[in-house]
């Protein structure tokens, strides 16, 4: 029985965000994966750090939607990680990469080696630095994962790994990234924080946070503008979209200079920084590995489906954009409940996490 539904299913993943708890969880669909089932919880208090309420309340919603089993995969708050770009000696030489990357994380960081658990991976090597070990590494201290673990624990689940959103993105996404030779970007429109990961011969090569584009901070603005309360102001904002037919110094015909005008111009404002720093990310990989060739942004989180962000955030770097179908969903499907309906591109990070492979 246990080794069946094992084969069978996954894991739950879990993605913890300061706005909601999402969870899925898919079973075998023939020689691929189906989701089997979605859940998705508000926070009890947005923005306050994660207690106990906020998982037994995932946990209710979880039983009524149908999940199997406890075990869970969470996400590791990217605040939280330390991370570094790292050369090392070739591993042809003997050397133990995996021990230095700890060694040279602990001095990077100034922390005891003792004190984190360390992932890494080996980067494609740029072209004028061929004869070192280029590693990408993330910690993530002993007292953080702790904390993280003793919710869930604490609640009945059994927390069989702790992933970073990156890679969760890249399994969820994995079918929509162009081939190895090119670089994807991977856009997490989130609700606290946005995030590029630029992944290159099936790695992520380089992550960057884009100054300050979580939809929070658009929502506040919003309300200003408004005068008016975040709900009416999230709802204002997928309402209104960007697109390039509205140009910085453009006023709507029924609206010149009023509250629908200020929305527009505080959407625009509000990623046009990220669409630089997407500018330039690209650009720095592409001096770093001259031979790869673009790829596609592809745009998860709850902001992927904004109208118009596609288009705007990939006329900056020149290639196409569109919203992540995760593995196992198909178009059009997303959380089925309604007060909480999410789009399969905010589902993705725990699509991801379910399909976390050592589970």
């Amino acid at each position: 029985m246990s080794r069946r539904w094992r084969a069978r299913y996954t894991p739950i993943g879990v993605d913890v965000n300061p706005h909601q708890l999402r969870a899925a969880q898919l079973c075998r669909a023939g020689a691929g994966w189906g989701v089997a089932a979605t859940a998705a919880v508000p926070r009890a208090e947005p923005e306050a750090p994660l207690d106990g309420r906020d998982v037994q309340r995932l946990i209710a919603a979880m039983r009524q939607r149908g999940f199997r089993g406890s075990q869970v995969v969470l996400t590791a708050p990217p605040e939280q990680l330390l991370t570094g770009m790292l050369e090392l000696p070739p591993r042809s030489s003997g050397a133990p990469v995996e021990q230095l990357a700890r060694v040279e994380m602990s001095r990077l960081h100034k922390r005891d080696v003792s004190t984190f658990e360390l992932a890494c991976w080996d980067l494609p090597s740029p072209a004028r630095a061929a004869q070192s070990t280029h590693v990408m590494a993330v910690a993530y201290a002993h007292s953080d994962a702790d904390a993280l673990l003793d919710l869930f624990e604490g609640q009945g689940l059994n927390v069989c790994a702790i992933d970073t959103q990156g890679w969760a993105l890249i399994r969820a996404c994995a079918l929509m990234l162009a081939d190895g030779f090119a670089v994807n970007l991977i856009v997490d429109l989130g609700w606290d924080v946005a995030q590029a990961s630029l992944v290159h011969q099936g790695v992520i090569v380089y992550e960057r946070g884009l100054s300050d584009a979580g939809l929070g901070r658009l929502e506040e603005r919003a309300c200003r503008v408004l005068k008016c309360d975040r709900d009416a102001a999230r709802r204002a904002i997928f309402a209104a979209g960007i697109g390039p037919d509205r140009p910085d110094t453009a006023a709507r015909a029924d609206d010149e200079g009023g509250p629908q005008t200020a929305l527009d111009q505080a959407i625009r404002d509000h990623f046009q920084e990220a669409a630089d720093d997407l500018r330039i990310s690209m650009s720095y990989v592409q001096h770093r590995y001259p031979d790869a060739r673009p790829g596609r942004v592809l745009l998860a989180g709850e902001g992927a489906v904004i109208p118009g962000l596609g288009e705007f955030l990939g006329s900056a770097v020149g290639i196409e954009a569109v919203p992540v179908v995760p593995v196992g969903l198909e178009p059009g499907r997303g959380d089925g409940a309604a007060e909480n309906a999410n789009p399969p591109a905010a589902l993705a990070k725990a699509i991801g996490l379910a399909l976390y492979p050592d589970s």
